[in-house]
This record gives structure tokens, sequence and C-alpha cells, in this order.
């Protein structure tokens, strides 16, 4: 009775373990992809400072259809023109070293 016991113990920890390392392993796997924005050419998507809210709204519109991504990723430093409405998809991360220049109209 004690060594079925004990067997039994065995099986029900090597279970568990195995139950374990599969949840670990499948959280380090790796993370999704990502695409990148860039104003110098080295981008998915590439921007040349004249309405580049287009590119990065093609590189969100990209992620948002592609279940494999989740990240737009701009790369600086470079400064972005964004003259219309960004438009993230749910699930969409918008990233990078965004920074805001208010230039008055005249």
């Amino acid at each position: 009775m004690i060594i079925l016991l004990n067997r039994k113990s065995v099986i029900i920890f090597l279970v568990i373990c195995f139950v374990l390392s599969g949840f670990s392993g499948a959280s380090s796997a790796g993370s999704a992809p990502v695409v990148y924005v860039a104003g110098d050419g080295s981008g998915d998507y590439n921007c040349d400072g004249k309405d580049d809210h287009i590119q990065i709204n093609q590189a969100l519109k990209y992620v948002s259809e592609n279940s494999a991504y989740t990240t737009v990723h701009l790369k600086g430093p470079f400064t972005y023109v964004i003259n219309e409405t960004l438009l993230i998809g749910n699930n969409t991360i918008l990233e990078g070293g965004l920074r805001r220049e208010d230039k008055a109209c005249k």
C-alpha cells in the first residue's frame, strides 16, 4: 500500500511539473514580431516628414489585420508629421520615441 501511495505521488508530481513547464515555456517562447516605421529608410514603412500619418496608418492597419503582430514602433530620432487621426486597432500597440511639437499657424 505504501509503494502505491509513493508511486501515485510521484505520478501526480510529474504531471504537475509537466503542466507547469508547458505554461512557462509558452510565455517565454518569444514575443510577437514588431512592424517598424522609420524616417531613415530602415523601417518596414518609411516616412519622409510630410503627411507621415499615411505610412503610420498603413503600418497600424497591417498589424491590426495580421494576428501574428501586435506592435508598431516609431523609430527615432525623427520628427513625424501627423496631420490626421491615427487609427489604432484593437489589441494594437503604438510605441516609440514620440515627441510632440506644436507649431503656430500663420
